[in-house]
Order: C-alpha cells, then sequence, then structure tokens
C-alpha cells in the first residue's frame, strides 16, 4: 500500500518543481517590465490625470507670462540687435576664416596630389587626414575663444564707450544751447533804452 502513495507523489512533485523552473525561468523579464507596468498603471490612474492637469495649467500660464513680461522692441533696439548679430557673424566668419587659412598655410595631407609625400610640399608638413582634422579642430577650438573674448570684453566695452561718449557730448551741446540767450541781437543796454524815450 505503500508503493501506490509514493508513485502518486511523484507527478505532483514534478509539477510543481516545474513550475517553479518557470517561474524563475521568466522571473528576470518580470522584474525587467514591472516598473514599466507600475508606470503604466500609475499612468492610468486618476491622480496622474490630476497631475498632468496641473502641469499643462502651470506650463500655460507660465507661457502667458513671458507673452505679456514681452514688450515692443523700439527702433533703435532693433538696430542694436540686428547691428550685434551682424558684428557677431562677421567676426565669427572671419575667425573660420583666419582658421582655415591658418591650418592650410603650415600643414598639408598625404595623398594623390603629393604623391603621399613623395612630391613637394612647398614647405609645408605633411600629416595624415586624421592629424589635419585635429589640428583644424584644435586651431578653431583656440581662435574661436580668443575671438569670443575680443568680441566680449573689448570690441563690445568699446562700442558701448563709444555711445556713452556720444551721449555724453549730445548732452552738453544741448546743455550750451539752452545756456544762450534766447534773442538773437545783443541785449537792450540802459542807454539804449534811455536814448529811445529820449527821442
Amino acid at each position: 500500500m505503500s508503493t501506490p502513495a509514493t508513485r502518486s507523489k511523484r507527478p505532483i512533485a514534478l509539477d510543481r518543481a516545474r513550475s517553479v523552473e518557470h517561474r524563475s525561468a521568466s522571473s528576470p523579464l518580470d522584474a525587467a517590465l514591472d516598473p514599466f507596468r507600475r508606470i503604466w498603471v500609475w499612468a492610468r490612474s486618476d491622480e496622474a490625470r490630476r497631475a498632468s492637469r496641473v502641469l499643462a495649467s502651470d506650463v500655460a500660464e507660465g507661457g502667458w507670462r513671458v507673452l505679456r513680461s514681452i514688450r515692443r522692441p523700439t527702433r533703435e533696439h532693433l538696430l542694436e540687435f540686428f547691428t550685434h548679430q551682424v558684428l557677431v557673424n562677421v567676426v565669427g566668419w572671419m575667425a573660420g576664416l583666419v582658421t582655415a587659412h591658418l591650418v592650410t598655410r603650415f600643414f598639408e595631407v598625404r595623398g594623390f596630389k603629393n604623391l603621399w609625400g613623395l612630391a613637394g610640399s612647398d614647405g609645408r608638413t605633411l600629416v595624415s587626414a586624421d592629424d589635419h582634422r585635429l589640428i583644424m579642430t584644435i586651431t578653431g577650438f583656440t581662435i574661436g575663444l580668443l575671438t569670443m573674448l575680443f568680441v566680449r570684453h573689448f570690441l563690445m566695452r568699446w562700442i558701448s564707450e563709444t555711445r556713452t561718449l556720444r551721449a555724453e557730448r549730445g548732452g552738453l551741446a544741448r546743455s550750451e544751447q539752452q545756456d544762450r540767450p534766447v534773442s538773437s541781437g545783443p541785449p537792450a543796454t540802459h542807454f539804449d533804452v534811455t536814448e529811445t524815450d529820449h527821442d
């Protein structure tokens, strides 16, 4: 009677072992997908909807405040803005030209044009394409940084000081005009007044 009981227990034990193996085999995937499932469940909840509504209202209110704070630019501000942009673009373009000229003046890439170094290179150093690219990058970064520092700390201050000087001179000219007498002729004296009364 003991043998049939042991035979009936074996399939149950095998089923349990297989189920444990199946759970352990699928547990890494379940562990990886569990955060996404929680996010999906939270995204469909009422709390997520309320949070999204509050966020949308805050974004809209912030945009409205930015639009209200923007002032209509004057003609002087527009002229100053476009002058600044043109100046910065021209200086940046000139910095790029200087970089390209310096690199091509002192370095040359090995290639078919110079027969990979066998032909003359006009006194320029022959480098590989990767080295030429690296030299161009370093030179462009250095010249761009120096140009930016020059524009920011010297050229823009120079323009600002010139504008301030012109404004001061304009104020002095206006004050000198205010100090002058209104009548174009010489002021009347007491002798002139008595002489006209006597006549």
